[in-house]
């Protein structure tokens, strides 16, 4: 199997491992600049040869990009894009209807996280799920706590509770807060990028289960990927890119606060 990897942080680095771990004898392409301007520079790996899949692993402003690229006719590249599938207050449509008929997929691993059932047990009985997390991650990032944090956990909310009917969140970039009713209930949040130590735990009435970080989630979900893109059959915990659209349109949503 060869696979391209665009970007070699530390999600990049943890597909690697996890690619090799799945399947040993993988060949790995790594696209990784120090100039982040040169990540149009994926293009030479396209071009030096074929790939049974890609990983868009780099930075949030180049997804759509990347997405838009490994869509085009020559190269027609199945790819799992890191979450979100852009920033903030962009919609990328035209790169996933350009994706239409190649076997992709967004990165939400948490749907992956040992505890959801757990969770799900939680919303059947209140119909409510809180959602409160906190990491330093500001000198990484930048004001980005919808984008780093909420897309994980406004994804989960949205595959457990259904659709979005009304959006109430505000965020300045530092923190993020309020409440989506759904379809089938209503998620809260209360979520901090900037302090340590690092939390991540759902509330439902008088229930509660961590999130602890978890390598497993990783392992599975790309698992999944690669039996994706080998047999056609997409397996049901694997996000969609309408998914990742879901969440984008949700995050559109919530108000700038100064």
């Amino acid at each position: 199997m060869r696979i391209l990897v665009i970007g070699a942080g530390s999600v990049g680095q943890r597909h690697i491992r996890n690619l090799r771990t799945l399947r040993p004898g993988v060949t790995v392409v790594t696209v990784d600049p120090d100039v982040p301007a040169d990540y149009r520079d994926y293009g030479t790996a396209l071009e030096a040869g074929r790939y049974d899949a890609a990983i868009i692993a780099s930075p949030t402003d180049w997804h759509m990009g990347h997405m838009m690229g490994l869509s085009l006719p020559e190269w027609r590249v199945s790819f799992l894009v890191e979450k979100p599938l852009s920033a903030r207050d962009y919609t990328p449509s035209t790169a996933v209807s350009m994706a239409a008929g190649l076997r992709c997929a967004v990165g939400f691993q948490w749907r992956y996280h040992p505890v959801v059932t757990a969770m799900r047990e939680m919303w059947e009985r209140n119909r409510l799920l809180k959602f409160t997390a906190s990491q330093n991650m500001i000198v990484k990032y930048g004001l980005t706590c919808l984008e780093t944090i909420g897309s994980h956990v406004i994804d989960l909310a949205l595959w457990v509770l259904g659709p979005a009917l009304e959006v109430d969140m505000t965020t300045d970039g530092r923190t993020a807060s309020g409440t989506i009713t759904h379809e089938h209930g209503e998620s809260n949040y209360q979520l901090d990028m900037t302090k340590d130590p690092r939390i991540s735990y759902v509330v439902s009435g008088a229930d509660a289960v961590s999130l602890p970080p978890d390598n497993q989630m990783y392992v599975d979900e790309l698992a999944d990927f690669l039996t994706y893109v080998e047999t056609g059959i997409r397996p049901a915990r694997l996000a969609t890119l309408a998914d990742g659209l879901a969440v984008q349109g949700v995050m559109n949503q919530c108000k700038t606060v100064s």
